[in-house]
């Protein structure tokens, strides 16, 4: 909460009666009327700041030299198809595997295009089975999924540098069911020694590109601060 705006702070403080019924289980709940007024003007508020999130990934080198120039491209059935075109152009795959990779993959699905995913926490607290596909496989779940446990996986699991990309991701880019009001109700709610039942880890997708100018960074393993970060030091099943 130390790096929590003011103007968010003090709205929490002068409209505490309004959500701590709801997030809590030591006061009586408001009416759902006011709660939910409330909640509406507090997402109003969010949409003008920005959220720290962590982006789990595998990536080649000159994909990490184009998302600190460019920043990152929410990923469709398009935008995968030009990375595989790139990285056979670099010889880092076959035409055989890119064929195959360009055919079988999940990147035009409902649940996955134009979206880019963040944890707005510690990676390390999803833990290996969370996040350990991302780093071992190239390619983003969409493609490596289609292709655990065959040869093609194995080839995907020898390209890329594994990588967690640190941004400042602007709330108005969320899908609006995947702000965290109440995430951040929690927080604020705990902070005050209230005790809070609900997890307060929130992930969430941006719909539009993410700017350069919003990439703090790109850690790469193995630096200290990726196994700081990704927990990868304590895994025990899979191993970077």
């Amino acid at each position: 909460m130390d790096t929590w705006p003011d103007e968010i702070i003090k709205l929490l403080d002068e409209n505490i009666d309004f959500f701590y019924g709801w997030e809590c289980k030591c006061a009586t709940q408001t009416s759902a009327y006011l709660h939910d007024e409330f909640v509406i003007r507090f997402r109003e508020v969010l949409k003008k700041h920005n959220l720290i999130g962590y982006h789990c990934t595998n990536l080649a080198i000159h994909e990490i030299d184009g998302i600190l120039a460019s920043g990152m491209i929410a990923q469709t059935k398009i935008t995968l198809i030009n990375r595989i075109e790139k990285m056979k152009v670099n010889s880092l795959i076959t035409e055989q595997v890119a064929g195959e990779l360009k055919r079988t993959n999940q990147a035009a699905a409902d649940c996955r295009s134009d979206m880019i995913w963040f944890c707005f926490f510690k990676p390390y607290l999803e833990s290996e089975c969370g996040i350990g596909g991302f780093f071992q496989y190239w390619g983003g779940e969409s493609l490596y999924g289609c292709h655990e446990l065959t040869e093609i996986g194995e080839n995907l699991k020898k390209i890329g540098i594994p990588c967690i990309v640190k941004a400042s991701v602007p709330m108005s880019q969320l899908n609006e069911s995947y702000l965290p009001e109440k995430e951040m109700f929690r927080v604020f709610l705990k902070d005050r020694g209230h005790n809070i039942s609900e997890q307060i880890e929130h992930e969430a997708f941006s719909e539009k590109d993410i700017s350069a100018e919003n990439i703090i960074d790109i850690i790469q393993y193995p630096s200290d601060l990726f196994v700081e970060l990704s927990g990868c030091d304590n895994w025990i099943n899979l191993s970077l």
